[in-house]
């Protein structure tokens, strides 16, 4: 049943401004940070001399920042709600590109840099993706990918940055971002909300279908239901670390291409730098159909299945890149390395929520990053490392290649957990047979 106007029309279902605020969110914070960082890599290579393993650190660094912040960001999500922690998350995200402005050494550097992390991380994907497994289940897949539908429309930010950043310079650039962060971000924060059931509504806006006990004096939901776990229930499934890795292993290749895509096109590849924005560009329009894909065929086809097959394309898109000579397989990397991402990275956070449920989806989410952060955390090094040392990312970018394999084998692997049973009721609350 839908909410209806005091005039009796009905009313949007609130959880849609949810997936609006959240495409919001994500055009801004991908479109000014993560797809953007290796325009901000080139530019201060250029000003300080800085290597590329320096630069890449700092990427790193924050991936350490995401895994160690991960369960108590997770758990503020959780226990503070989403609205506090949003809003938090902008305000810092904006402070840290103030601060980048202002850096003349490598240490000002990570420590600016490691701000607009915290910032990105408490603003991201794991408010947006919390609020909208509380505010749907049936539509889940669909909504997720609606709204991380932002971070691949966020890729005509790109060209603007490098706009930016060769006609005004990396202060002017860096500053402006950190202002237009905080008028447009802060107000989105206030748009969060928690549980749809404290507003009196419902997930979806339908009200759950309840049917009588054994004894005929409670409600206990349908099998239909999520399930209910609680963090330490979900540590103790392998599912949980099947589903931590295979993702950890794709993000390690998602995160070597996003901070060294821009440098190994132009340095290697001798692209132009506006020709090197536009396969950036490809990529992330292209990761725009990837992230409406599961919503068309998570119900007809096993999701993890299809994240098996999109971590593997990672693998095959490097391969092509390392193998490019020109601007023709760059751009096929392009598509092919943008679909997939995008829809990866829908799957594994809808998967996520029909395995293990609403009630602490944040703080499952928030361990999972413990795992993840440990492969973005080589993966920018080990490509630094490899330029640096070798002149070429080949080495690097082979390396992907075979972590794209062993990510989707273990997304393969990743079954349905049972529910974990509590007083004779599993934690949809069926008896147990």
């Amino acid at each position: 049943m839908h909410p209806t106007s005091p005039q009796g029309k009905p009313r949007i279902f609130y959880g849609w401004w949810l997936v609006a605020a959240g495409f919001a969110s994500l055009f801004l914070s991908s479109g000014l940070y993560f797809h953007s960082f290796g325009a901000y890599v080139v530019a201060l290579e250029s000003r300080f001399g800085w290597s590329k393993t320096l630069l890449g650190g700092s990427f790193s660094l924050a991936r350490v920042e995401g895994g160690l912040l991960g369960p108590l960001s997770g758990w503020m999500v959780d226990k503070l709600g989403p609205r506090f922690v949003f809003t938090l998350g902008f305000f810092l995200f904006g402070l840290g590109f103030i601060l980048a402005s202002r850096i003349d050494s490598p240490l000002e550097f990570y420590a600016a840099f490691l701000v607009i992390s915290v910032g990105t991380s408490l603003s991201g994907f794991l408010v947006v993706t919390t609020a909208l497994n509380h505010w749907f289940r049936r539509r889940r897949a669909l909504t997720m990918g609606l709204a991380l539908t932002g971070t691949g429309f966020a890729g005509v930010f790109v060209p603007a940055v490098v706009w930016s950043l060769t006609a005004h310079g990396w202060v002017p650039t860096m500053v402006g971002a950190g202002i237009f962060v905080w008028i447009v971000g802060i107000p989105l924060g206030l748009l969060m909300r928690r549980e749809p059931e404290h507003y009196g509504q419902w997930p979806d806006g339908i009200e759950p279908v309840a049917v009588a006990d054994q004894t005929g004096d409670r409600t206990v939901p349908t099998a239909a239901d999520d399930p209910d776990f609680t963090a330490s229930e979900a540590l103790r499934t392998p599912a949980f670390w099947f589903l931590g890795l295979g993702h950890g292993l794709a993000l390690m290749v998602v995160s070597v291409v996003s901070v060294h895509l821009i440098a190994y096109l132009q340095q290697e590849l001798m692209l132009s730098p506006a020709t090197s924005a536009q396969v950036v560009t490809v990529m992330t329009i292209a990761s725009i159909g990837g992230r409406l894909l599961p919503g068309l065929l998570a119900s007809r086809m096993e999701p993890r299945y299809i994240a098996a097959a999109c971590t593997v394309s990672h693998g095959l898109a490097v391969l092509m890149l390392v193998r490019a000579d020109g601007l023709e397989l760059a751009l096929a990397f392009a598509v092919l390395h943008g679909a997939s991402w995008g829809a990866r990275g829908v799957l594994v956070n809808s998967i996520r929520g029909d395995y293990f449920g609403r009630r602490s989806y944040a703080t499952i989410s928030g361990y999972n990053n413990l795992i993840t952060s440990v492969w973005q955390i080589s993966g920018p090094i080990i490509g630094g490392l490899s330029a640096d040392l070798t002149g070429s990312y080949a080495p690097a970018f082979y390396g992907l290649v075979i972590a794209g394999f062993m990510g989707g084998a273990f997304y393969m692997a990743a079954a349905r957990p049972k529910p974990p049973l509590r007083g004779g009721y599993d934690a949809t609350g069926l008896t147990s047979p």
